[in-house]
């Protein structure tokens, strides 16, 4: 009977509410699942964002690999450059 007293079961029917999610009991339900909404579409933003990196890196790997390669073209036409002079003209 003691607990009863402490428990208005006219502002909690089903007993004490649950504070799992809001330990101190001061954000209402609708507040409380529109926070819990936020942070759900800010997690996906997140892995979008998370996404968008990952493709970010691969294409500038694909940029740093098509910049090395044009690198080694304009060596190798030095070299067979340099080759035809020293040939030509020694």
């Amino acid at each position: 009977q003691y607990k009863d007293d402490l428990i208005d079961f006219d502002i909690w029917p089903a007993g004490l509410p649950d504070l799992s999610s809001n330990v101190l009991g001061i954000i209402n339900d609708d507040e409380n699942l529109a926070m819990k909404q936020e942070l759900e579409s800010a997690l996906i933003r997140l892995k979008v964002a998370e996404e968008e990196n990952a493709l970010l890196k691969k294409k500038l790997e694909n940029i740093k690999d098509i910049v090395n390669l044009c690198v080694l073209i304009v060596l190798k036409n030095n070299v067979q450059r340099f080759l035809y002079d020293e040939q030509t003209f020694s």
